[in-house]
């Protein structure tokens, strides 16, 4: 039973309290841990304007694409986190990104190294998919193909073996239904 007032949560809304209470992992827990933590330092005063001092002195805007800076980096596995070299950004090593190439950094991709260009971003090592010589590219996509048309056969061969056979019982001489579970050499009958 609800509580009145309180409205219906939809699949969206479970979904996302679901996420949130999410601590499974003690990576998810440190994650939570520190974010929680620094939320209380990033809506502070001085952490918004030494931010907006550091974003605009940042001379050539975004160290990966140049794009006008919004979001102030700590290296990854900065031992600054919590501590009061946390606001000091130059001895912390800080670096200006734009918005798009923060959210790479996030997920651990890097901006394409042989075309640089904004949105393209890609696992260390690689380049991004504009950048894949055209033999290659088609190479790739017969791959998923296959993969794809594997997987539906599969799937398809699968849900067949489970279906129910009809036979002719060589006794009766009727119709009978085997299911899969059943040997169809042997009678379920002694």
């Amino acid at each position: 039973m609800r509580a009145s007032g309180s409205r219906k949560l939809g699949k969206q809304g479970r979904r996302r309290l679901c996420r949130m209470y999410d601590y499974g992992s003690p990576e998810n827990r440190r994650i939570n841990g520190r974010q929680s933590n620094n939320r209380t330092i990033w809506n502070n005063e001085p952490w918004k304007f030494r931010r907006l001092l550091f974003l605009s002195t940042a001379q050539g805007g975004c160290v990966w694409c140049g794009n006008p800076p919004k979001v102030v980096c700590h290296p990854p596995g900065s031992p600054t986190y919590g501590t009061e070299d946390y606001l000091d950004f130059r001895k912390a090593k800080c670096y200006p990104l734009c918005v798009s190439c923060a959210r790479a950094e996030y997920r651990g991709q890097v901006l394409c190294p042989r075309c640089r260009r904004t949105g393209h971003y890609c696992a260390p090592g690689n380049v991004c998919w504009d950048c894949i010589p055209e033999a290659e590219r088609e190479r790739l996509l017969y791959l998923r193909d296959k993969r794809k048309r594997d997987r539906s056969q599969y799937a398809r061969t699968r849900a067949r073996s489970f279906r129910p056979k009809k036979v002719i019982d060589n006794r009766t001489g009727k119709w009978i239904t085997i299911s899969p579970k059943q040997n169809s050499s042997t009678s379920s009958r002694s």
